[in-house]
């Protein structure tokens, strides 16, 4: 629908109880039409058309043509379906939906975040954001991106604080300097965290721990409802400039195994950036060493001058199609031509952690 036909369905929408009551008055009958048989609605006036409106709940869609009046609705109601009987040029479409307006705190997956870490601090990318089991919204992210790590031991000196969302237009993904808020308010607070198992300390492999189903790199972000929304999807970066990421999506339908072939990965650092997994007749292994510790998942390859992810890409949804498969992990370079990325798998992820992650709202009585 068009501008003036989008507020016109605001306007009669909010027209009050009794303004319905006119509604009769709109509904004017052709002289040659029997008392019982289909009349006509008057759309001679766009006054008409909102007294028609006003008293019909559940319209998201309508437009006159040619003499007709076209209502799109999620489902036909009773009211409705009178509506529609009684008037011979009223046409009705079922499944019209209502639409949600972008908003700059629509918070999607594939977005930049700060962190606090005492005096300093540091960036990270949105993995895929949901619900939990409560119906409470969350962002999945990577672990490692809640601890303060100690560059020079790889030790824990403590955990970050999440901060706001990272503002898209001077993101590195867009070509800026990146690290500058978005003025949109902290995001929310770390839920369940966990980066890796025990440090692989010393030169001595033989005495590393062994690798444990639930080292994983992997965080949830508990967000703050009066802040941000969170929305499906994942974002493509080509509305950065907008600074609204929400705005050109991909949208996520499942969370899955990844398969060989092809995938995708958004981040604050490259964007929307493809790859290829790293088959297991080439890379036979279930966990890599990231920054000291095992992590469960596996690897992505691309050519060295299109990396998959580069820092700040961390904790960045990856997947493939319309499922999410994983969150960046860590990366380097593979050899001279071939950038490497590990991917911590989201599905094994989801089930070490215990967390009821939905890609839709449930869990609450008025949903």
């Amino acid at each position: 629908i068009n501008l003036m036909q989008k507020k016109l369905v605001q306007s009669s929408l909010a027209i009050s109880a009794a303004a319905a009551l006119s509604l009769s008055g709109a509904l004017v009958a052709s002289p040659a039409m029997a008392d019982n048989a289909p009349q006509k609605l008057d759309l001679q006036s766009e006054a008409h058309v909102q007294k028609a409106l006003s008293g019909i709940e559940g319209v998201n869609a309508y437009g006159t043509d040619g003499g007709e009046l076209s209502i799109g609705v999620a489902k036909k109601t009773d009211e409705i379906k009178k509506l529609e009987k009684k008037y011979q040029n009223i046409k009705v479409t079922e499944g019209v939906k209502e639409l949600k307006p972008y908003a700059k705190n629509d918070l999607v997956g594939g977005a930049g975040y700060l962190v606090k870490a005492g005096e300093s601090g540091g960036a990270c990318s949105t993995g895929f954001s949901g619900w939990d089991g409560d119906g409470k919204p969350v962002v999945l992210t990577a672990g490692h991106c809640s601890k303060i790590i100690n560059e020079q031991t790889n030790e824990f000196d403590g955990d970050t604080t999440v901060d706001q969302t990272e503002k898209p237009s001077i993101s590195e993904a867009n070509g800026g300097e990146g690290f500058q808020a978005s003025g949109n308010g902290v995001i929310g607070k770390w839920g369940f965290a966990n980066f890796g198992g025990d440090l692989l300390e010393g030169a001595d492999q033989d005495k590393w721990p062994e690798p444990s189903a639930s080292d994983i790199d992997f965080a949830v972000i508990n967000v703050d409802e009066s802040k941000y929304n969170v929305k499906n999807g994942i974002t493509d970066w080509s509305t950065a400039d907008s600074d609204d990421l929400a705005k050109s999506t991909t949208e996520i339908t499942e969370v899955g195994a990844h398969k060989d072939g092809s995938i995708s990965k958004s981040g604050r650092t490259t964007g929307k950036t493809e790859g290829k997994v790293l088959p297991r007749s080439e890379y036979d292994f279930d966990y890599q060493n990231v920054g000291g510790r095992w992590v469960h998942g596996f690897g992505v390859t691309a050519p060295i001058d299109k990396p998959f992810s580069e820092p700040g890409d961390s904790g960045g949804g990856v997947y493939q199609g319309s499922t999410a498969v994983g969150v960046i992990s860590g990366g380097g370079d593979l050899d001279a031509n071939t950038s490497f990325t590990w991917v911590a798998d989201l599905d094994h992820s989801l089930e070490e952690s215990g967390t009821d992650f939905n890609l839709k709202k449930i869990g609450r009585a008025h949903v």
